[in-house]
């Protein structure tokens, strides 16, 4: 397998990776903007905090939590690939 060869593999493999977590954090945005939003208008209403609107806002920062995580990882993936697609270059 040529250079170039390896090179098209990696960024195959980097775009197959990206639309996979563009996919994963876009249903977690979903989850947390539904349910933030809803205890918002709860709130909004004036609505009592009862459990289950607070279990929605905690679920809500969980998801949102868990989106800061996969930015991070997926970040330190293409630096990574970055660095490893550097470094091959210089060879």
């Amino acid at each position: 397998m040529g250079k170039e060869e390896s090179r098209e593999d990696s960024v195959v493999e980097i775009i197959r990776e990206s639309r996979k977590f563009l996919h994963d954090i876009s249903n977690k945005l979903l989850v947390a903007s539904g349910l933030g939003l809803s205890v918002l208008n709860a709130v909004k209403k004036g609505e009592e905090l009862d459990e289950k609107k607070l279990s929605k806002f905690e679920r809500s920062l969980n998801a949102v939590n868990q989106i800061t995580e996969m930015a991070k990882a997926h970040r330190s993936y293409l630096i990574s690939k970055s660095e490893a697609d550097t470094s091959s270059m210089r060879k």
